[in-house]
């Protein structure tokens, strides 16, 4: 499924070209590539100690680092710019936040006090994500 999520983004992103995307185009490019990305983090089992933290953690991680990347290579129209650098600004801070508690979780820090920490530290970002990810139209970017 990943591979299919990324030869469409490909082919809606072009090869190499600085142009940008109508607004059609990154709504259904966004679309697929958050489809895809939701698909594989709903395959990811839930810890069924905390002691399985780290690794649920880990592999939340490694599918958002790929759905980053892959829309990253969406180019948004003039007018759709400052909201998809927002909606980009804030899934890079929920990244990094999530990358945080793994480190901090691996290195010994109490599981469940992390996430606890972390749902706080998430609750902003995904909110100003959510907000922007409507305003593109594109829901299925927005968090469940």
């Amino acid at each position: 499924m990943a591979l299919a999520a990324a030869g469409l983004v490909l082919a809606v992103a072009g090869c190499g070209g600085g142009d940008s995307l109508s607004a059609k185009d990154l709504r259904t490019g966004a679309t697929t590539i958050c489809a895809a990305a939701r698909a594989q983090t709903n395959r990811i089992p839930a810890p069924a100690s905390p002691a399985g933290a780290t690794v649920f953690l880990t592999r939340g991680v490694a599918v958002l680092e790929s759905e980053r990347s892959q829309l990253r290579t969406l180019k948004p129209p003039d007018d759709l710019k400052q909201t998809w650098a927002t909606a980009m600004g804030a899934f890079s801070q929920r990244l990094a936040a999530l990358s945080a508690t793994v480190r901090d979780v691996a290195g010994g820090d109490d599981p469940v006090t992390a996430m606890k920490t972390l749902q706080v530290k998430l609750t902003p970002i995904e909110a100003r994500a959510d907000e922007a990810w409507q305003q593109l139209g594109v829901p299925a970017c927005v968090t469940q």
